[in-house]
């Protein structure tokens, strides 16, 4: 895959303390209903202040491509917040080259989705890519941190991810730094399938394997290489494209982690 810089009362008839019991269990659900409520409330409060402050526009978080909140594939990203802090995840998205790439301006475009994720928790995407055109949808995702910003272009001034998922063998991740080079830390782990216990991951992309990099002293770039990416299940077509592969024909799985 090539960078994008480069390119959610039993009746009865007994009355007293059997009515009381009742009336009581119903309360309490009523009331559980209200607290899941508000905790949803809270998230989206929580989404639209940050984005608000780093200058992102709303997200809709609704489709029939990428749907939030979900482990039913084909593909299954998961975000795993490890970073000690509660970050923000953006997602932007495109279905076609001719849409170019300015779906990752989420400054100006509205993205994908946005998902507040508390500290030690993990959120999950499904991503079916035959309801796309062609059978393909590339996109990417970053982290917003308590203090991170816009870059001059319009996109997250973060370390990205970046995704291909295809209904064939040709799908592919990685980590990118370009953006900003001392960017919070990342890793994807691929694997052919979803599972809660998935074992070994075909493939890592991180901040030093499998990871598109600035030259030597660049914060950031437009040229960039893909670094330390060789082996079984990696593609690097002379260090300007490729990633992790690893995944089922038109199916898999990715684990996504966001570090410090």
């Amino acid at each position: 895959m090539r960078s994008f810089i480069s390119s959610a009362i039993l009746a009865t008839a007994v009355l007293g303390e059997t009515a009381f019991g009742a009336a009581t269990r119903h309360s309490h659900s009523h009331a559980h209903l209200h607290e899941k409520k508000s905790a949803a409330e809270k998230r989206a409060v929580a989404v639209a202040s940050r984005l608000t402050t780093a200058g992102v526009k709303a997200a809709s978080n609704t489709g029939t491509i990428i749907t939030t909140d979900s482990t039913a594939g084909p593909y299954v990203v998961d975000f795993s917040n490890d970073s000690g802090k509660d970050v923000v995840v953006v997602m932007w998205s495109q279905e076609t080259e001719e849409e170019g790439y300015d779906n990752m301006c989420v400054q100006t475009y509205p993205p994908t989705m946005a998902e507040y994720i508390p500290d030690g928790s993990v959120y999950s995407v499904s991503i079916d890519a035959s309801k796309a055109t062609a059978g393909k949808i590339s996109g990417g995702f970053a982290a917003l941190y308590p203090i991170t910003d816009i870059a001059s272009f319009g996109g997250i001034n973060n370390t990205w991810g970046e995704f291909t998922f295809t209904t064939d063998t040709f799908s592919a991740v990685d980590v990118t730094r370009i953006v900003n080079m001392v960017g919070n830390s990342m890793s994807m782990s691929t694997y052919g399938s979803y599972s809660t216990t998935p074992g070994d991951a075909a493939c890592v992309s991180d901040m030093n394997t499998c990871v598109f990099t600035c030259p030597s002293g660049n914060n950031s770039c437009v040229a960039s290489t893909l670094d330390n990416c060789s082996g079984a299940n990696t593609q690097n077509f002379q260090g300007t494209s490729g990633g992790c592969g690893g995944f089922s024909s038109g199916s898999g799985y990715t684990k996504v982690s966001f570090g410090a």
